[in-house]
């Protein structure tokens, strides 16, 4: 008798499928069409917005190392040619998996395959277990000597067991076919590059694990260092480079605060007034999060102040991502263009412009570049007063947060990363203006026992990144610049 193995093609070449792409953990989904053509190095995709509109359509030519996205810019397209490209492991090479047995699937018999892998990083010397685990299930169903894919589960289980990394694809249609429309080049496009990247391409790439692994154990070797790194959802990501520096200073007033003695620490979590801790995903949109996390927990603080039984708001980052671009010739990096990235402080001061917000329940995070809704903009209790930068001082920091959070920008490398506890003390971590790269919101600070005073930064990675997705940064030396790039506005009610 033949097996599974002998009777079927274990690796997936030309087909067209279409999935829905969720991240339970964020509350995140997309749905997407993928074409594959193996057999010319051909490879489309593009994703469907609420509208059933289709968004950022990217074409890769792999064999010749080209691709062409057609980039959401509020209301229009515009083509981005790029000299890279890379494939993308749309449906799993089974050659990988282990066959374990047919199972049930939504009342439908299914071949169920499995991978497993681990991360181990070397515990000696250390009182905890640093490793994690992967475990990939896909399942398919036999139909004319092809398994046609239903279901495919991403999971990564994080040291200490503390949760999951989980991503579930599933395939609502697939056939062997390759649709020629979608694979047309692209035309009137503008070269630049960086190209546009599929999230499968952050969630499979294991080609950088063993190398960022090698680099945890010198991290939790150091004896300098009162923190401690673990593996995380980024154990595959490629080891982080230094970004273009940025040469301008947005223009903002310096905030005047008068002193007033200081309490010995401040949580605004437990005060009340922030919202959960969100995850930006596979969007370069930080400086959304830094811009709604301290705008809405300021409108929330001034609410409660009113009434303790007024209910958080939550604000669109989304409406953000697909409604502010803006340019700046004279510095490239101070440019705000969507999942690319952006400035807070510029998008602070056209939202200072606007009638109204919009809120998330209105104008849900998608993760992806999307067509601008201004008519979701509709909050309008309270609008921006002014906006400033604070005084680069730990004195001035803390009476800035009396009020409330404030968005700042700091440095990233690999221990920041990786973080997972402790407080943290790279030096590595720069303060300097021109390397700061990542937008975040500091909501308090703290003491702890043995290592002294720390800034609470709430991040945008979700809640199962570093402590329920805060880290815990020195005051000590400006770590990574906490001190040098923080601005928060004042509110008035209409």
């Amino acid at each position: 008798m033949l097996s599974l193995f002998q009777v079927i093609n274990l690796e997936y070449k030309n087909y067209t499928v279409f999935t829905h792409f969720q991240v339970p953990f964020s509350t995140n989904q997309q749905y997407y069409l993928a074409v594959n053509d193996a057999d010319h190095g051909i490879q489309y995709h593009h994703f469907i917005n609420d509208a059933q509109q289709i968004v950022d359509p990217v074409l890769s030519f792999n064999n010749d190392n080209v691709s062409y996205y057609n980039r959401i810019h509020k209301d229009h397209e515009e083509c981005i040619f790029s000299k890279e490209s890379s494939p993308v492991e749309f449906l799993p090479n089974l050659t990988a998996y282990d066959h374990l047995q047919q199972t049930t699937l939504n009342n439908q018999i299914v071949e169920h395959f499995r991978q497993f892998g681990s991360y181990e990083t070397d515990t000696s010397g250390l009182t905890f277990a640093a490793n994690s685990t992967l475990q990939n299930d896909f399942f398919c169903q036999m139909q004319n000597g092809v398994c046609v894919p239903i279901r495919w589960e991403l999971r990564g289980r994080s040291n200490f067991d503390s949760h999951q990394d989980y991503y579930l694809l599933e395939f609502t249609h697939f056939t062997t076919e390759v649709d020629d429309k979608y694979l047309k080049p692209m035309n009137d496009c503008k070269q630049t590059t960086p190209r546009k990247h599929h999230p499968l391409q952050f969630i499979r790439n294991n080609a950088n694990q063993f190398q960022n692994i090698n680099v945890l154990n010198e991290i939790n070797k150091n004896e300098h260092f009162t923190f401690k790194v673990a593996p995380n959802k980024f154990i595959n990501n490629e080891p982080l480079q230094r970004k273009p520096k940025r040469l301008h200073e947005p223009d903002l007033p310096e905030c005047i605060i008068d002193p007033v003695p200081l309490p010995k620490q401040l949580d605004w979590r437990i005060r009340g007034g922030v919202n959960y801790v969100q995850d930006q995903v596979f969007c370069g949109s930080c400086w959304t999060f830094a811009t709604m996390g301290m705008l809405e927990s300021r409108i929330n603080i001034m609410q409660q102040q009113n009434n303790k039984n007024e209910p958080l708001i939550k604000l669109s980052e989304q409406s953000i991502v697909d409604c502010f671009w803006d340019e700046h010739p004279a510095d490239s990096f101070l440019k705000s263009q969507g999942c690319e990235g952006g400035q807070p402080d510029y998008a602070i001061q056209w939202l200072k412009g606007l009638p109204g917000f919009a809120l998330a329940e209105n104008y849900p995070y998608f993760g992806q570049n999307d067509y601008c809704k201004m008519e979701k903009f509709t909050f309008n209790k309270y609008a921006i007063d002014q906006t400033c930068k604070v005084p680069k001082t730990v004195e001035a920091l803390k009476l800035a947060l009396l009020s409330g959070p404030v968005a700042i920008t700091v440095d990233v490398i690999s221990s920041f990363t990786f973080y997972t506890g402790g407080v943290y003390n790279d030096p590595d971590c720069k303060s300097d203006f021109e390397l700061l790269d990542h937008n975040v919101v500091c909501v308090g600070w703290g003491v702890d026992a043995e290592f002294g005073e720390y800034w609470i930064v709430r991040n945008s990675w979700s809640s199962n990144w570093g402590i329920d997705g805060y880290i815990y940064i020195s005051t000590q030396n400006n770590i990574c610049g906490v001190l040098t790039d923080a601005s928060y506005v004042t509110l008035k009610t209409k």
